[in-house]
């Protein structure tokens, strides 16, 4: 039976067949990935920084809980859906950007243990005014986010207002 099978697909009409197929799935849908430029998913860019979607998603959202919780949550839901918010936004995070940048051609650095003060500083990772490892590991599970990724964000916070500080 299998030589059956072997000798009907063996012809030129089978091979020709298989060819077109090849062709078409081949040409039309895979190399076609190789044919197109990639497109651009951030939604800025600063001086060759990119601001990724990602990054205004998250900044959008912090900046729609901060609103929340300044209006003790009685926020109306359409006052974010406008263009005028996204866009307040996003010129936030454009400043902040070219603030970051002045930070680098000026030389200004933070160092790690200025983060680590800054962070112990923080009330609601201290019992009895004290810093509390546990209560600062608990409260970042919490907001699932990594030590290490709070750290780079008071980091980031601290970039943004040192210029400011040094001017004032």
């Amino acid at each position: 039976m299998l030589q059956k099978l072997h000798d009907k697909s063996s012809g030129w009409f089978v091979k020709l067949v298989l060819a077109v197929i090849v062709v078409v799935f081949g040409g039309f849908f895979g190399i076609n990935s190789y044919m197109t430029e990639p497109t651009e998913t951030f939604v800025a860019k600063v001086n060759g920084h990119e601001i990724s979607q990602s990054e205004f998603r998250t900044s959008f959202d912090d900046y729609r809980s901060r609103m929340q919780r300044m209006m003790g949550g009685k926020v109306d839901p359409q006052m974010f859906e406008g263009i005028e918010r996204k866009r307040e936004v996003l010129d936030h995070l454009i400043d902040e950007q070219l603030v970051i940048e002045a930070n680098e051609k000026l030389g200004i650095v933070i160092p790690a243990q200025r983060v680590r003060d800054e962070i112990t500083r923080i009330p609601a990772f201290q019992t009895n005014g004290q810093f509390d490892k546990e209560q600062y590991k608990s409260l970042l599970n919490a907001q699932r986010m990594t030590p290490t990724a709070f750290e780079q964000r008071v980091k980031h916070d601290l970039e943004v207002r040192e210029l400011q500080t040094q001017l004032s």
